[in-house]
Order: structure tokens, then sequence, then C-alpha cells
């Protein structure tokens, strides 16, 4: 199981403390502001994808797009949950090269950087949190992957070098959701400060909640930390 994040980043919303009533434990959550010129948000998942990825041309340039999310397994199980389900998207010749190896139940290896951002819906807007896989081995294949028609598919391909996918790149960072539990969240409670700069370093997690509307549930995406950093002195944005 591969699921890991960091983050640096400033606080942007008064913390949350509370006590998770089933199990007494201490809880602790807040939000991060990411600006990748002076922040970090990373990623690095390992799982299986979960149905046919997503592919189109986007943008002005007509840049390639490549979609899919992962299904990464979860260590800690305790909620019920066996695996977490995280969005990844590819841009340029990433997306080109890499799409026709892809298909459901393969897995693969992703590093690149977090994204957060809005998305229309039909009730209205949701925030997505999304890795956005990096230009320059991005994509690792693992296990069944299509190689003999991906081989195929490649040679036939015409590269749009024009599109470049490095300013998609600036779209990542965004504001992020973070949870602490039992003995970190005491630790760090009272030193969370709006504006305070922090660093964390924890893995994603994706959980169902009631939509405020009441109709149905959404998808929320969080950061659990394992380690909070508090950076004085220093400034993020």
């Amino acid at each position: 199981m591969t699921n890991t994040c960091m983050l640096k980043g400033n606080l942007t919303h008064p913390p949350f403390f509370d006590i998770v009533p089933a199990s007494g434990v201490p809880f602790a959550r807040f939000y991060i502001g990411v600006d990748l010129h002076t922040g970090m948000a990373l990623a690095v998942l390992k799982g299986n994808i979960t149905k046919q990825p997503f592919y189109n041309l986007v943008g002005p340039d007509q840049c390639p797009f490549l979609q899919f999310y992962l299904a990464v397994d979860r260590a800690n199980q305790r909620d019920g949950r066996k695996a977490d389900f995280l969005r990844v998207v590819a841009y340029g010749p990433r997306a080109q090269l890499d799409r026709p190896y892809l298909q459901a139940g393969s897995e693969v290896l992703v590093v690149g950087d977090l994204r957060s951002r809005d998305r229309q819906v039909r009730t209205g807007t949701e925030k997505v949190v999304e890795i956005i896989a990096a230009a320059d081995e991005g994509i690792t294949f693992l296990r069944k992957i299509n190689y003999q028609y991906g081989d195929a598919q490649r040679a036939q391909l015409d590269l749009r070098e024009e599109a470049d996918p490095s300013k998609h790149r600036e779209q990542g960072g965004g504001y992020f959701r973070v949870v602490a539990y039992g003995r970190l969240a005491e630790d760090v409670y009272a030193n969370l400060e709006v504006g305070a700069p922090v660093f964390v370093h924890g893995r994603l997690r994706s959980r169902q909640i009631p939509r405020k509307n009441g109709r149905g549930q959404k998808t929320v995406v969080e950061v659990v930390a394992n380690h909070i950093v508090f950076l004085e002195g220093e400034t993020t944005e």
C-alpha cells in the first residue's frame, strides 16, 4: 500500500476540535491554502484503476487530457472501508502515451502535485481533490497493463508537441482539508492559528458525507495527518 502526501501552506480558517463520540478519540480539523509558487502539495499513490480511463482534448490549445480513479488499499480499516478512491489526471504527451496501455484493473504508481478546485454539478458546485501526474514519469505501470494494444497504438500516435502541459501544473495547489487524531490532535490544536505556515505529512482519505441541501451524499477527500510541523519565521504566501 502506497498513499502518502505532503503539504506546505497556511491555515485559512480557525481550526475545529472535538472528541469522536463513538471512540472518545480527540479530533482536530483545519484547512491549508497552498500556492505552488511558494508552498508544496505532493502525493504518491499506488492502486488499481477502477474503470476505463477517460480521454479527451481540452482547452483552447486542445491539450490531451487523461482522467481515472485509483482504488488505494487502506492499512487502517477501522471505519469499515477497505480502500480510498482517488482521482488522477494527466496532460499533454503523458496523457497521450499512457492512455492506450491503461484499463480497468491496471495497477499503477502515480507521482504528482495535488490540486483542489471547484467543479460544476447538478446541485451547484463541489470541491474536487485530484493528483496531477507529473509530466516526466508521473505514471509507472505495475500490473495488468495492456502492452500489446498500447504498443500498437503508440506506434501510430501523432504527439501534440504544441500542447504545453507545464501550464496545467500551475493550476495545482488550492485549499485542502486536514484532520488529525489522538495525541497529535491534542498537541497541535493550541498552536493552530489562521495564517500560520505549517508542513503536513499524511495520507489521502476519501469518504462520503451528506450534502448541505440534504440531497444525497458527496465525496470528500482529506489529508489524514501523521506529522505536523509549525514553520516559525517562514511564510508561504
